[in-house]
């Protein structure tokens, strides 16, 4: 067992504070060291970084929190001549469009999605690789169509957090040229009966997320 440093001072020193805090200096130092360089690792971390902390890596990636999207006001009626609320009302729902920021949850969606395209090799093991790190769901399944344009399918559901950021963001890796055309996710199949039983196998029925 090593022998700790003030065990190591000579017994006539052990009960001076400038020679105990002498013999600490490396010691002491070198904690100092250790606890910055664990705070900055830390603060490095997507799934645990705050507000500010995201923003930092936000800007060394490239990618910050605005995006344009539809804003829905209340709906708003209008009736004919000089009365309202009559036979001749007709309602109608107006819709805008908007400066908007995305919530932390979405942007530590948004920042993976951008540092797994910087680093993937677009091959189907890659694309499969990056999508498990962005969604931390490991059970995905790719369907290459052969015609420039594949498809994804999550053995699991996703939260409403991940389908909102693939619906309305561009989150999968993709080679050159090549369109993704959306994805599924197997839970939410509904089967029905074949010939004779409800349930068959072969028939499923299930929101395809994309194009058709």
């Amino acid at each position: 067992m090593a022998l700790t440093i003030p065990t190591r001072i000579y017994s006539q020193y052990r009960g001076k504070p400038r020679a105990v805090a002498w013999y600490n200096i490396t010691r002491t130092i070198g904690g100092q060291f250790a606890d910055v360089f664990d705070e900055i690792r830390t603060s490095y971390n997507i799934d645990t970084a705050t507000t500010d902390e995201l923003n930092v890596i936000g800007r060394i990636v490239v990618i910050d929190r605005g995006y344009e999207g539809q804003i829905i006001f209340d709906p708003i009626r209008w009736g004919s001549g000089s009365r309202w609320g009559g036979s001749g009302v007709r309602y109608m729902t107006p819709v805008g469009a908007g400066s908007m920021e995305v919530s932390n949850d979405i942007y530590r969606i948004l920042i993976k999605a951008k540092i797994a395209k910087n680093n993937s090799d677009a091959t189907v093991e890659g694309i499969l690789q990056s999508i498990a790190t962005i969604t931390d769901i490991q059970a995905v399944r790719l369907f290459d169509y052969e015609d420039m344009s594949f498809a994804i399918e999550f053995g699991e559901a996703l939260d409403s957090t991940t389908r909102f950021a693939l619906n309305n963001f561009n989150v999968i890796p993709k080679p050159q040229g090549v369109r993704f055309t959306g994805y599924i996710e197997t839970p939410l199949n509904t089967y029905w009966g074949g010939l004779y039983a409800w349930g068959d196998e072969r028939a499923s029925f299930n929101t395809y997320n994309g194009e058709p």
